[in-house]
């Protein structure tokens, strides 16, 4: 995440800081000057300019900019739409009331959480900032207990580490910088990271590694043709496919660091990135 936030803090500091290059485009051409009526020589006139299309540096800052506007505006929409469908699924859901025994044991916090139930097979999934909301798939009211206990730590991970606000970070990195292919790479990256890390959080709660990693496969074979397309790479999916071998491997790891960053190391992060 750091990276990205230096990333956002690039136009920032450029619109603050003077620049060290100029760039020098070429002056236009200057119109000769009246002459007397005495005088017999001609003035040089300007040669014609042959047909054709040409395109000086302004014109192709100008096309540049444009193309760029572009693609900003086309990343926006796709955000937009995505946060319709999470509205969507928000209103065609219902909250999901659990006894207390089969609530995760867990630090309470001052962040509230709602805990809703879809009314279609999609899930588990996270979402929100400052009213976050855990959507399970309707099956779950069929789910055993040490799977539902499972995915509740998991997406409550999510929660506490704040994971929605740093995704919504890269996806607005990646549509100012939709150009840059590491920058795509990178938002990939970051999401399966925050996947493991709150794998992570469900190991040292106390879940037993392979009991974990056997509900992990279980979930990507029943929910991986389920997920909205409109919402591909724009939510935190338990269930996600695409980084579930790195993150059976993490999960199995004997010898995996579980304990999360310190202060110190945000403090190192931040200066590095």
């Amino acid at each position: 995440a750091g990276p990205f936030g230096a990333l956002l803090a690039l136009p920032v500091l450029v619109s603050i800081f003077p620049s060290a290059f100029h760039l020098l485009l070429p002056a236009p051409p200057r119109l000769p000057l009246a002459q007397p009526f005495g005088i017999v020589e001609m003035a040089a006139l300007p040669a014609p300019q042959p047909g054709g299309f040409s395109l000086d540096a302004p014109d192709l800052a100008l096309a540049l900019g444009a193309l760029w506007i572009m693609g900003v505006c086309a990343a926006a929409a796709r955000l937009t739409v995505a946060a319709f469908c999470l509205s969507a699924l928000k209103r065609r859901s219902r909250l999901f009331a659990l006894p207390p025994q089969a609530l995760p044991k867990v630090a309470a916090t001052h962040r509230e959480c709602e805990l809703r139930l879809s009314d279609r097979e999609v899930g588990p999934i996270a979402w929100g900032l400052f009213q976050p909301i855990i959507l399970l798939p309707v099956s779950a009211t069929d789910w055993p207990r040490d799977r539902l206990h499972s995915v509740l730590l998991h997406e409550l991970a999510h929660i506490r580490r704040r994971d929605w606000a740093v995704q919504a970070l890269s996806h607005l990195v990646c549509a100012l910088y939709w150009l840059n292919p590491l920058v795509w790479i990178g938002a990939k990256n970051l999401r399966r990271e925050a996947e493991i890390a709150a794998d992570d959080a469900v190991i040292v709660s106390g879940v037993r590694p392979s009991s974990y990693a056997g509900e992990l496969l279980k979930l990507a074979a029943e929910f991986r043709m389920r997920r909205p397309p409109a919402l591909a790479n724009m939510a935190l999916f338990m269930a996600e496919p695409s980084a579930l071998e790195a993150r059976v491997e993490s999960v199995l790891a004997p010898t995996s660091l579980r304990t999360g960053v310190t202060p110190m190391d945000v403090v190192e992060i931040a200066a590095a990135g």
